[in-house]
């Protein structure tokens, strides 16, 4: 059927079941009410899906020529002009850059003013139309690519209607109907696959600084970043294996340098859509997204707290509500307690009154056991389609996304990191040195090309991991290390003709740049 008919047949579909919204209603709580929970945990499974919502590297907003990010020309030299080192160092500075940027990035951010990288197009004001970032479309191709997924020829944007104030025009631009990459998938440690839905390429909403008193401050600074937003498919997935799947997918994008992957400051975040099933019946239970999940450890908290929470709730013979529920890592967990013990700390106080007020709300569930799962509810679920009603984006004509193009962003990509591990696998690494190099672009190259050198590839990696830092520990400044250089001293070591403490000094003075270092490796052989 043809996209427009499409659209017509769900108005159709959306407004015949509005006019009837009372008996829905009805009909679906009674649907509910009638099917008789069950409460054995051996026969209940847990089905997760995973929304991470990730921030690319571009310099401006996804639909105007506003500043994406307060540090604007960090952005744009991490996602425009991607650079490369002609010679990888070690880990070792690349990690301490790497964090010496985090801390100016969210410095920068927290000095930020409020609303001012902002402009008619972000806020939606008439005559504003927005004109999509062309980098933005190539970083979202390239992620649909990189998780095997099959790519749109047209890009074609919609609109989703919105009822919350974290947009200032009521609407976002999305991909709800034409996603630009679908059926994909990404592969973990242990060579399990997580499908993959759709990726689509939208826009970021503001963001919402909620304060002690129960107010809430709105910046709109970071509305209309471009985003892409990868859905898996609802499967039965374990705590370690929805966190691994984060934490994969995080690794791949950065690597490929698509986001800045700095989940500390929400460039990188997860929503989890978490359910039961019956495992005897068939029968799954209703729907819980769990919103504001921004580190992998977080990821595993919270799926282990929610399907505790949720099998509890059958336990108490409560039915479990279709709601969204909001994440607080900071939100301890603590042995039950009553609400008295939880408001000696007015954090506590805060938290206990809105969850006693939700609570209240849906029927009486005990405080201490929300505050003991660190998360909150939000809001309902009930007719959530008639909330956003999405329909076609006018505004944006369709993009044609040529072959040429798509060959090109291909040939460009980094591989991910599961196909580093079973090359580095069949060179003979145990789990952990593989895991370790693969997720380190600048260290695997450095590998790979002292492996290439004649390089043993289990002492090499082994050196590279544990020996390389120790080596290196008290040089400053350090000279990058060359692998023609460094490859001479590891085959020697490797054979027994160099000792390890020989191998150290010997690194330590090339870092050091030390124009006798050779000489070093000829008086220890």
């Amino acid at each position: 059927m043809p996209r427009r008919g499409c659209l017509q047949q769900r108005r159709t579909a959306l407004c015949s079941s509005s006019s009837s919204g009372s008996s829905s209603r009805g009909s679906s709580s009674s649907n509910t009410a009638t099917e008789a929970p069950s409460f054995a945990e051996d026969q209940l499974q847990l089905l997760v899906g995973i929304e991470a919502h990730v921030q690319l590297a571009t310099s401006s907003k996804a639909f105007c020529c506003c500043p994406a990010y307060a540090d604007s020309a960090a952005a744009a030299a991490a996602g425009e002009q991607q650079q490369q080192r002609e010679e990888p160092p070690s880990s070792l500075p690349w990690l301490e850059q790497q964090q010496q940027k985090q801390q100016q990035q969210q410095q920068q951010q927290q000095q930020e003013a409020f609303d001012s990288r902002v402009c008619p197009t972000c806020l939606g004001d008439g005559g504003a139309p927005p004109s999509p970032n062309r980098r933005a479309i190539e970083l979202a191709l390239a992620a649909a690519m990189l998780m095997h997924c099959n790519t749109a020829d047209v890009l074609q944007f919609d609109r989703k209607c919105y009822v919350y104030p974290d947009l200032a025009k009521r609407y976002q631009i999305t991909q709800t109907f034409s996603p630009i990459g679908y059926s994909g998938f990404v592969e973990i440690v242990g060579e399990k696959r997580i499908k993959i839905k759709k990726v689509q390429l939208e826009e970021d909403t503001a963001k919402t600084n909620n304060k002690a008193d129960g107010a809430a401050e709105l910046n709109n600074n970071r509305a209309g970043t471009p985003l892409i937003e990868v859905v898996t498919e609802a499967e039965p997935l374990s705590a370690a294996e929805a966190a691994s799947f984060a934490h994969e997918l995080f690794v791949d994008l950065r690597n490929a340098g698509i986001c800045e992957g700095l989940m500390a400051s929400g460039r990188f975040r997860c929503d989890l859509n978490l359910s039961l099933r019956c495992l005897r019946s068939g029968f799954d239970y209703p729907r819980v997204e769990v919103k504001n999940v921004r580190s992998i450890k977080a990821i595993r908290r919270a799926v282990e707290a929610e399907e505790r929470r949720q099998k509890e709730t059958l336990k108490r013979r409560h039915f479990i509500q279709p709601e969204t529920r909001h994440w607080d890592d900071t939100l301890k967990a603590k042995p039950p307690m009553d609400a008295a013990a939880a408001a000696t700390t007015e954090a506590a106080a805060a938290r206990t009154a809105a969850a006693a007020a939700a609570a209240a709300a849906a029927g009486g569930v005990v405080v201490l056991f929300v505050l003991l799962q660190r998360s909150v509810p939000l809001r309902g679920k009930v007719n959530s389609s008639f909330v956003y009603f999405p329909f076609e984006e006018t505004q944006i004509p369709p993009v044609a996304l040529d072959k040429e193009t798509k060959e090109k962003i291909k040939k460009g990509l980094v591989p991910p990191a599961a196909s580093r591990r079973r090359l580095y696998e069949k060179w003979g690494l145990a789990e952990t040195l593989r895991k370790t190099l693969a997720k380190d672009i600048p260290m695997s190259g450095f590998f790979e090309d002292l492996v290439s050198l004649g390089c043993p590839p289990p002492f090499t990696a082994a050196f590279l991991v544990g020996g390389l830092k120790a080596a290196l520990r008290g040089v400053c400044p350090l000279v990058p290390l060359s692998a023609q250089t460094l490859a001479p001293a590891l085959r020697l070591a490797s054979a027994g003709a160099l000792t390890n403490k020989a191998l150290r000094l010997y690194v330590a003075a090339l870092a050091r740049g030390d124009p006798e270092a050779k000489t070093l490796l000829t008086d220890n052989v």
